[in-house]
């Protein structure tokens, strides 16, 4: 990122362009979690399950029984599939 406010317009571009509802719920929580962080101040070590809300923990247990099940896409596919959408 060239500077600050040159990235965060960056980003408020892209974000408008969203149309998936789950790709914004992840952006929320992602800046949910981040903007928490930021008001910590120094950063303590503690485990990051704590930090996350139940939301993200179910999730996290879905995935990991989704992934047991066989049912999970691999990673390169979804990469691939959200360049392609998104052209990131």
């Amino acid at each position: 990122m060239k500077d600050i406010k040159t990235g965060k317009l960056s980003i408020i571009q892209q974000v408008l362009r969203v149309e998936d509802e789950r790709l914004l719920e992840a952006i929320q929580h992602l800046l949910d979690y981040g903007m928490q962080r930021e008001g910590e101040g120094t950063e303590t070590e503690r485990d990051f399950w704590e930090e996350l809300t139940e939301y993200q923990k179910e999730q996290i247990a879905l995935s990991r029984r989704q992934h047991r099940a066989g049912e999970g896409i691999p990673n390169e596919e979804v990469m691939l599939e959200f360049r392609r959408k998104y052209g990131a």
